[in-house]
């Protein structure tokens, strides 16, 4: 991946990444916020990862090392998804393609406590 490259993909994980000083966004327990981000990393990384030659496999670690350097966990550390969560993997949908860039409805939908 060339630098251009990794740093447009950088800038889809902070568009993704969201902080909460207040403990979390109203997306449920923390249990349930590390599922979903999970489940989120899955999808953008389905849907992204190709738009920068990278395998499912590379894209998830990739995005759960940027999780843990800039928070001090992977999706198990998640606290909150944002009210935008379900449209965010609507918007992740079959129709997707990797012009689109990053959804509006996916910008800061995981929430890390900071």
């Amino acid at each position: 991946m060339n630098q251009a490259s990794r740093w447009a993909w950088v800038g889809v994980l902070a568009a993704v990444i969201g902080c909460s000083s207040s403990g979390g966004g109203g997306g449920g327990s923390t249990g349930a916020a590390a599922g979903k981000c999970d489940t989120l990393v899955d999808k953008l990384c389905e849907k992204l990862g190709p738009c920068e030659s990278l395998t499912q496999a590379d894209c998830v670690s990739q995005v759960n090392q940027s999780f843990k350097q800039q928070f001090g966990a992977t999706c198990s550390g998640a606290d909150a998804v944002s009210p935008t969560y379900d449209a965010c993997l609507a918007d992740l949908g079959p129709s997707y393609q990797c012009s689109m860039g990053t959804p509006n409805d996916c910008k800061g939908v995981i929430l890390f406590q900071q």
